[in-house]
């Protein structure tokens, strides 16, 4: 019923389900006159049914039609707050896991190359001292607006909790991984958020990057670690920066540790 109210629209659905509800009241009176054996002064009384039909039916029809498009947007907005996360809208963490996953198994299969992008956005907490909640929320709803725009259709996105992100790239190598990496880096570099409509806040991110060529041996999960082990190693280089997983960046970031 509902799927046909939002085809018909508001306008075609109170006429359709009118003329019906005037048919309808016109043939349940003669019924309950030949039931009752009730003398039927047609065509009074009939004309009266419709008219009675005719002046109720739009005020009850319209009511319905609303609370039927109010149930529909209730929806959407759940199923939206069980695919993305509310204030960068990006994927939230069961999404991106479980399609990361299937990602990671199609590459396995047709032997194609991915990387894993772990992000974090550098000094959050000193945004979060001078700006307050607020301005680190607009921050982090800016950073997934970039994000989105900066990634390609493919790619799937995800906030994984505080100032930290990942980005799983399908069907791409070390190099396009870095020059999306990049490209992400200097859009942050170069773009101010805007908080409270005058104050300007500047940040940067430093991004950690692991590859698979189509490694059956290394899962998801170990690849997702290992993009958090080249973050660490970009942290600890000064941040604002982009770093590659190697044993030998486990290796310092294990000594600096």
């Amino acid at each position: 019923m509902r799927n046909i109210f939002q085809k018909l629209g508001r306008a075609k659905t109170v006429i359709l389900f009118t003329f019906i509800s005037v048919v309808l009241a016109v043939i349940l009176d003669t019924l309950l006159a030949y039931v009752l054996n009730h003398e039927l002064k047609k065509p009074d009384d009939l004309i009266r049914a419709a008219i009675i039909t005719i002046l109720l039916a739009p005020f009850v029809l319209s009511f319905i039609y609303d609370l039927f498009t109010d149930i529909s947007l209730l929806e959407k907005d759940i199923g939206k707050l069980q695919t993305y996360d509310e204030l960068t809208g990006l994927f939230n963490r069961p999404v991106f896991n479980k399609a990361s996953e299937k990602s990671h198994n199609y590459s396995i299969r047709n032997k194609q190359p991915y990387c894993i992008l772990a992000v974090k956005l550098d000094d959050f907490n000193h945004i979060n001292e001078k700006y307050g909640i607020s301005g680190g929320d607009r921050v982090l709803e800016v950073f997934g607006q970039v994000t989105q725009a900066t990634v390609r259709d493919s790619d799937i996105s995800t906030h994984m909790g505080g100032e930290n992100f990942a980005i799983f790239l399908p069907n791409t190598d070390v190099d396009q991984a870095k020059i999306l990496a990049n490209r992400l880096r200097e859009h942050i570099l170069h773009k101010a958020v805007i908080h409270d409509g005058t104050k300007y806040i500047k940040y940067t991110t430093s991004i950690g990057i692991s590859v698979n060529q189509h490694n059956k041996s290394v899962s998801f999960e170990n690849g997702l670690k290992m993009a958090g082990d080249a973050l660490n190693v970009a942290l600890e280089n000064g941040g604002n920066t982009i770093e590659v997983y190697s044993r030998q960046a486990k290796q310092q970031d294990a000594e600096q540790s």
